[in-house]
Parts: C-alpha cells; structure tokens; sequence
C-alpha cells in the first residue's frame, strides 16, 4: 500500500467550508492558482511577511479576508496615458486613495 506524502495529503485535505460551521479557508495550493503563480512563491511570500496565514497543526491556510488585504496592497490604476515613441504607453501609475500600498 502506498503512502501518500505530505504534499498530497495536504493538497488532500479539504478546507473547512462555510457550510460546517467553520471558515472558508484557502490553501496554499489554491493561492497558487487564484494568483497564476507557483506554490514556491506564496512560500517566499509567507517567508517575507508579504501575506498572513494561519498554520493549523502543518497544514498552511489563508482567510479570505487576507487575501483580499494583500490584493489591495497590489492594486495600482493608470495615472495617464500619454503618447510614447511606439503608441501610446503607460507613463505612470498611482494607488487607489486610501489604500495602504504596504511599501511605508
């Protein structure tokens, strides 16, 4: 009989749902995904402080309120655009008032 290891046993492990009681939480797997980026990068993000977490026993959740906090620290809109050499081009950007952009 096979042992799974404990990537697959974490990818596995479903997340407790709104519906048994619990929160909707997030595995690292999933941050993945909803970020088109690898799991080696939400990792170096937990490493950095850039995102919080929760660590339940060795499992690795993230709320969704969370997430939603560390997408409005990377949301940027369009400043102007001003004609370039090649067409128009992004000139400059600015952040949302009111956002904290978390580079202070």
């Amino acid at each position: 009989m096979r042992v799974p290891s404990r990537d697959e046993d974490a990818q596995a492990t479903p997340s407790p749902s709104a519906a048994q009681g619990g929160l909707q939480l997030v595995t690292e797997q999933e941050v993945a995904v909803r970020y088109q980026v690898t799991i080696h990068s939400v990792r170096r993000w937990r490493r950095e402080g850039r995102i919080t977490f929760l660590k339940i026993g060795r499992q690795v959740l993230f709320r969704p309120r969370d997430l939603e906090q560390f997408e409005g620290s990377h949301e940027v809109v369009l400043k102007a655009l001003l004609p370039g050499r090649r067409g128009n081009r992004v000139r400059g950007c600015a952040t949302i008032p009111g956002r904290d952009t978390g580079n202070g």
